[in-house]
């Protein structure tokens, strides 16, 4: 069986990793070890050796999120042309072969000309562009297109729907890649860990009000380390300046390899006001940290139960936020949200969930 994924990049100019990038690099591998010929179409980045298979780059630039919106409708636009381009090219080829579309762009364009293409975005639908989503997918309806969501959330809110999908629930996975951390291991002062692209959605604004309503109350010692570059960065340095929190809030910029950081620290905070899938906490948890969480839409709410792998607190609510940092800090042995982080991951490890992939796409051939 071949298998083309299409992606917006899988290498970037400057180092960033998308979370569908990094579950790339993780699945091919798992792919090729049984056999498959698989095969990546990029609309954008750079080449890399360490690209899992053979990857094929569609054009030279990248889209940016400072782009005004006329340059961003011209960057599509060219970006919707090389694509049918490039389909028409390799027709018969992508005729015989699974299509997994992991971007926008390919997931307008793929349904055009075949059937049955998977589209797999880890996105929450309808909370960025309610109408453009609802419009989309009314589209994917009719050209035969299966959606794969990660959570049941948003598996359930598709089903609502006045059109049928056909939707399938995939989980996500934690990396395989991960050193895990000793969990009989109780620091003290504490050390707690974010990461994520830095944009407002992403919420870590929130996270440093959070601590500033706390700072007087903090251990000596106890600090807050954020990995991640984006837009957000200067308003993000500003605010640790203001509220005095330079020897405790740190922006640690980017790091290729979390995997081997996790166990590092002892806490994970997921701050998100909107997430699809957040892979940095299914891999905090798989590693053993226990993760304060906004239930935000859509992920959080599946995996972080409060008093048994950490808390989950009410979206943006910075007071709650600041009162779980607390009570963490307070109790006595960590190692018991530790252990149960680790106990709730069991369900996202990579074998399982490649199995379910190639079933479901080994099913397909019953139906085409």
């Amino acid at each position: 069986m071949k298998i083309v994924f299409f992606c917006q990049y899988l290498f970037s100019r400057d180092g960033t990793h998308s979370g569908h990038t990094s579950l790339l690099r993780q699945f091919v591998p798992q792919l090729s070890e049984r056999g498959f010929d698989v095969e990546i179409i990029a609309l954008g980045g750079i080449t890399s050796e360490e690209a899992p298979c053979k990857v094929h780059i569609l054009q030279s630039s990248d889209h940016q999120l400072e782009w005004s919106f006329i340059k961003k409708l011209i960057f599509w636009i060219k970006i919707f042309f090389q694509l049918s381009i490039f389909v028409l090219k390799n027709y018969r080829t992508l005729k015989n072969a699974k299509l997994v579309s992991l971007t926008i762009g390919a997931s307008f364009v793929l349904p055009l000309f075949f059937r049955h293409v998977f589209i797999w975005e880890n996105v929450a639908y309808f909370e960025k562009r309610p109408l453009i989503d609802k419009l989309r997918l009314w589209i994917m309806s009719i050209l035969k297109s299966i959606i794969v969501v990660p959570t049941n959330s948003e598996r359930n809110l598709l089903h609502k729907l006045s059109f049928s999908l056909n939707v399938k629930y995939l989980r996500n996975w934690y990396s395989p890649y991960l050193v895990r951390k000793n969990l009989h291991k109780h620091s003290a002062p504490l050390k707690f860990m974010s990461a994520g692209f830095l944009q407002y959605r992403k919420g870590f604004d929130l996270l440093i009000q959070s601590i500033n309503l706390i700072k007087s109350k903090l251990p000596p010692g106890v600090e807050f380390h954020i990995y991640g570059d984006g837009p957000e960065k200067d308003n993000l340095i500003k605010l640790i300046k203001d509220n005095d929190l330079e020897s405790t809030v740190f922006l640690k910029g980017i790091r290729d390899g979390l995997e081997e950081v996790y166990c590092q620290y002892d806490v994970f905070i997921l701050p998100s006001r909107l997430e699809g899938f957040p892979l940095v906490m299914i891999n905090s948890i798989a590693c053993g940290l226990p993760c304060i969480a906004f239930d935000c839409p859509t992920g959080p709410r599946q995996i972080i139960e409060t008093g048994v792998n950490g808390f989950l607190i009410e979206n943006g609510n910075i007071k709650e936020l600041a009162s779980a940092i607390m009570n963490i800090i307070n109790e006595e042995d960590i190692s018991i949200y530790s252990k149960g982080a680790v106990n709730s991951a069991k369900d996202y490890s990579i074998e399982d969930i490649t199995h379910k992939w190639i079933e479901m796409m080994s099913d397909l051939n019953n139906v085409q």
